[in-house]
Parts: C-alpha cells; sequence; structure tokens
C-alpha cells in the first residue's frame, strides 16, 4: 500500500494510464450497475450486470484495503446506504 493509511486529495499519486487519478485503493466506489453473484454471461469487456436488483456494486478497494481487493474486476454487491466513495462519470459517446 502506498496511502500511508489514510485518503489522499485527487492528483496527489501519479495517474493510470488513461490519465485517471487513483481509481483504485483511495475509497471505494460505488458503480451504476446491479450486483451478479456471476458475470459468466455478461460482456467480457465492461460487464454491466443485470437489469435490476437489489444490490449495487461496490469496486475499487480503499487505503485500508489488501492490494489484491485494490481493483476494477474487484466488485462487491451492498445495499447503496452505506458512506462510501463515488466517481461522477459521463460517457461521451
Amino acid at each position: 500500500m502506498n496511502g500511508d493509511s489514510k485518503t489522499h486529495p485527487v492528483g496527489q499519486k501519479k495517474p493510470n494510464y488513461w490519465g485517471l487519478y487513483y481509481m483504485q485503493g483511495n475509497v471505494w466506489q460505488w458503480c451504476s450497475d446491479w450486483y451478479a453473484d456471476s458475470y459468466a454471461i455478461a460482456n467480457k469487456t465492461d460487464p454491466s450486470g443485470p437489469a435490476t436488483g437489489s444490490n449495487r456494486v461496490l469496486s475499487g478497494g480503499s487505503w485500508f484495503s489488501l492490494a489484491l481487493i485494490c481493483r476494477s474486476a474487484c466488485r462487491y454487491g451492498c445495499v447503496p446506504v452505506f458512506g462510501f466513495g463515488f466517481r461522477v462519470v459521463v460517457d461521451l459517446k
């Protein structure tokens, strides 16, 4: 871990390949996707999960997570009532 056991303002660490800062490992991120136990039948690129559900996807890990968890592929289902971080994203298509 390189977060010194605390959160950091965006831009204090190096950006990733796409120029985005601190996408994993700072705070957990809510996703708009509904959670599924398996993504075996979903798109292999950027799976969106089922059309409905009760749990949203929580992704990316946080400053107190093990490195294995601090990645986009690590997804958990959680009722969206807890105080986790979020990132506003706009699809420019």
